[in-house]
């Protein structure tokens, strides 16, 4: 999710440097599919991040009442991120 956000720095200016230059009328075109298309992916990664299931409770990973992208375990259960999980038979 991080690199989709640091993504954007770039964007921005390549963007600006390319508005300053003397080019064709589509550019701008271009540059609203762009953002589109950068909007579209970010949506996703933050809904993918949003609803992401827990192993062992089954419920959102990173969603209680309140939300946490940063958390380094389950906000239900406390199962820890990088922690191997083992089901029962």
């Amino acid at each position: 999710m991080g690199h989709v956000l640091l993504g954007l720095v770039p964007l921005v200016l390549a963007a600006a440097y390319l508005s300053r230059l003397p080019s064709p009328s589509d550019l701008e075109t271009w540059f609203i599919l762009v953002a589109a298309i950068y909007g579209a992916l970010l949506l996703a990664y933050s809904l993918r991040l949003a609803f992401t299931e827990c192993p062992r409770c089954h419920d959102f990973y990173h969603c209680h009442w309140w939300l946490d992208p940063y958390t380094q375990k389950c906000l239900h259960c406390g199962l820890p991120l990088d922690s191997p999980t083992r089901r029962s038979a």
